[in-house]
């Protein structure tokens, strides 16, 4: 009614309560059109820039032509008083990277009578509306002289304060000779996941050794950087709470939390060259099963989420070469469990490799597989804390197929060892069912014959003997448009461990598909075609080829790894790579 208010949620959500679009807008900035109902009459426009989280848009009381940040959303009624205008953005005299001699850091803001907030424990400095800000008023530049995580943001009153930017100087002295005691000083707890001790230093048996103490400042300059900064109560508090607990405390696989708990961090990611950098606030979540128990990995991968909560809802960066998706939702830090140095069983370290499950993405992409995941090592720090060795690689989700493969998102669903990441397994039993029928027609729109066959082939050629039906191993499609499924390798860390290793265990077929796909007399004309054109005459899995791809990655990684032992030996790791 005239006078009236609607509320429409713009948010391509029909299933829940009230009236929602069929779309959404980008958080990162975007335009909307209102149209009278013949559908071509323009009643009114806004394009709009970056949006904040929690912060309302519209038009502002005072000024009704303008468009400003309000203090407060007033959905269902008028709009209140509007900020303003937006505080401009803290300015650094010192980039992000590493650095061998101390300096002093300038920050400034050019919006005048702004006051600086920072902070160098990894909080937020400031506040989001202004009220109540934390952290020390900066007054004159700051003396760095070891390892900074560096966070500031400007407020005025009256005004929406800027966002927070976050500096990371990485001294690599003072990160090789970190003590556990530098941790705890600092406040962090001596134990995780009930009594198991916490691990925050170097090993000064490796660093002093002179077998490693002259390469220990290569090795951490060898691959990029990733930098994670957050509250440090967000990854360590004992709290077992799913709004307030450290999601690195609680994180065992019999524990009652901690997967699903997601917290708010700066990422940057830097390169001592210099060529490739960004800085990004997202969410992030641990990852993983078994090595979530610190018993049997005190390092623990994680995953990061894109979402405009925190900022833009994608990050939005060249992240791969040769790759044609620059948009990413998700990603995964993979820290490693089987095969590697810091795994509990001995036998596991004898066989430390770490590039095993890349070496099955590079595969798959070999084999013509465009999505197969793409990845690539990094160092990782968690509040200018050396963590380890990471692979930094693609999730495949439902948005990963769409970037590859178009469809929309939310009508593509996502299989993690049979359950369902996004959407439902309604498609995938569907499907299920087709192929039961050996209904060849049916089953080759519903599947990419050539995307599960090279799948299977590879991890039978592998010898993939962690491949499970619950476990390690994704694939995506189906949904509401029935989109072909495809098939990804995912935590394959068991593959290659002995030269006349093959075949897959402890499932055989851990789709429950090959079994009857077998049967089908096409099928087995198309696995044949594959194994001829991968298996022989320079293909994709030749010897030659599949050296080339491994001793890729063992070079990029060769080096890198000497800070991994550093950082997270066990006993005998040394012994290893002597």
């Amino acid at each position: 009614a005239a006078g009236g208010y609607l509320i429409i949620w713009l948010d391509g959500d029909t299933a829940d309560p009230g009236l929602h679009a069929s779309f959404e807008l980008n958080a990162a900035g975007d335009e909307i059109a209102l149209f009278d109902k013949d559908g071509s009459t323009l009643l009114d426009t806004v394009t709009f820039e970056r949006q904040r989280s929690d912060i309302s848009y519209g038009r502002s009381p005072a000024e009704p032509d303008a468009w400003k940040y309000l203090v407060l959303a007033t959905p269902g009624g008028s709009n209140t008083v509007a900020f303003e205008g937006v505080v401009g953005d803290t300015k650094f005299s010192r980039d992000r990277g590493f650095y061998e001699a101390p300096f002093d850091v300038t920050i400034t803001c050019d919006t005048p009578g702004a006051t600086i907030y920072y902070t160098l424990d990894g909080s937020e400095p400031g506040s989001v509306t202004g009220r109540f800000p934390k952290g020390d008023i900066y007054t004159s530049p700051l003396h760095v002289t070891k390892t900074t995580c560096l966070r500031a943001r400007a407020i005025k009153d009256g005004w929406l304060p800027s966002n927070t930017d976050t500096q990371t100087y990485i001294f690599l002295d003072d990160v090789i000779t970190r003590t556990q005691g530098d941790a705890l000083a600092e406040g962090y707890p001596s134990t995780w996941y009930n009594s198991y001790p916490a691990d925050y230093g170097m090993d000064p048996e490796v660093y002093d050794d002179p077998t490693y103490r002259d390469l220990m400042d290569d090795a951490l300059l060898a691959i990029p950087t990733v930098s994670l900064v957050t509250g440090k109560d967000n990854f360590f508090s004992k709290t077992n709470d799913p709004e307030t607990g450290g999601i690195y405390i609680y994180t065992g696989h019999s524990s009652t939390g901690g997967q699903d708990w997601e917290r708010p961090v700066s990422v940057e990611l830097f390169t001592a060259d210099g060529l490739m950098e960004f800085h990004v606030d997202c969410g992030i979540r641990i990852q993983g099963g078994e090595n979530r128990n610190p018993q049997k990995c005190p390092k623990h991968s994680l995953g990061l989420r894109f979402r405009s909560e925190y900022g833009l809802n994608e990050l939005e960066f060249p992240l791969y070469e040769d790759c044609p998706v620059e948009d990413f939702d998700s990603l995964q830090l993979r820290g490693y469990f089987n095969n590697t140095w810091t795994h509990w069983d001995p036998s596991q370290r004898q066989r430390s490799q770490y590039v095993r499950d890349q070496w099955m993405h590079d595969c798959m992409l070999a084999m013509g597989h465009i999505d197969a995941g793409r990845g690539f090592f990094v160092h990782l720090y968690i509040n200018g804390i050396y963590w380890g060795l990471y692979n930094l690689v693609e999730r495949p989700v439902a948005t990963h197929y769409a970037a590859y493969h178009g469809g929309d998102p939310e009508r593509i669903d996502a299989i993690n060892g049979g359950s369902a990441t996004d959407g439902t397994t309604q498609v995938w039993y569907e499907t299920r069912n087709a192929v039961m029928s050996k209904d060849w027609t049916r089953i080759q729109e519903l599947i990419d014959i050539d995307s599960f066959i090279d799948w299977t082939l590879l991890n039978l050629f592998a010898g993939n003997v962690d491949l499970k039906t619950d476990g390690n191993w994704r694939a995506a499609g189906g949904g509401a448009d029935k989109r072909p499924w495809r098939f990804y390798v995912w935590d394959a860390e068991h593959v290659c461990e002995n030269v006349s290793q093959n075949g897959t265990s402890p499932s055989a077929d851990p789709t429950g598909w090959f079994s009857s796909l077998d049967d089908i007399e096409e099928f087995r004309i198309r696995f044949g075609d594959r194994v001829h054109k991968h298996l022989f005459n320079g293909g994709a899995l030749t010897a030659d080829r599949n050296a080339e791809r491994w001793l890729r990655r063992s070079d990029e990684v060769e080096m890198a790894v000497i800070a991994e032992i550093g950082r997270l030996d066990r006993t005998g790791a040394r012994r290893v790579i002597e």
